[in-house]
């Protein structure tokens, strides 16, 4: 059998594909063993290129009003605050993207994928939140003692306070009232 030798030359594309790779490997190699070896390079790299150390000026912060009576809630992507009938949702870097009007004073939530429900905590009212809107609101009989929200977006309110001992409640995500559920003898805590 006849072996065949070929005898090829390496374009200058590849060769510098090649040149590259290898410098590249070197400046991580010699990265990687100035971090280990060296205490002030492992700090600079640390504070300007890693962001390891955190100072009080590069922290997003919300400030809060410790008078007024104040609810605050997160969910999907939002630091929400609830103040005198205003919904204030909040990003990541703590700046204020919307403002909602929320007739609601002392507030139970629900939260699930991008959906808020809340609710008037001995209450009527409920509101499904989502994207920074309002999707809808409606009032229910008898008082709210808790609401549940599901990845889909419908909404779940257990009420008290009627001839029935519960009343579970359930939304479609656009408001309509899809059913009731009669509890005569026990009382719902969770749907």
């Amino acid at each position: 059998m006849k072996i065949l030798k070929f005898k090829g030359k390496i374009s200058l594309k590849n060769k510098i594909l090649i040149g590259v790779g290898i410098s590249a490997v070197i400046i991580i190699v010699a990265t990687i063993l100035l971090y280990v070896l060296n205490a002030n390079a492992r700090e600079w790299i640390n504070i300007y290129i890693l962001r390891r150390e955190v100072r009080e000026d590069d922290v997003a912060t919300i400030k809060l009003d410790v008078d007024k009576n104040q609810s605050i809630y997160a969910f999907d992507r939002y630091i929400t605050i609830l103040c005198n009938g205003k919904l204030s949702l909040y990003n990541s870097y703590a700046s204020k993207e919307v403002e909602l009007d929320i007739s609601i004073s002392n507030a139970i939530y629900d939260a699930s994928n991008n959906y808020l429900a809340i609710a008037e905590k001995n209450g009527q009212k409920l509101y499904l939140v989502s994207d920074g809107k309002v999707l809808w609101e409606n009032k229910v009989e008898g008082n709210i003692i808790k609401v549940n929200v599901s990845r889909s977006g419908m909404v779940s309110a257990i009420t008290t306070g009627t001839s029935y001992k519960s009343i579970i409640v359930t939304f479609d995500k656009t408001g309509k009232e899809l059913f009731k559920t009669y509890r005569a003898s026990t009382i719902a805590v969770d749907v």
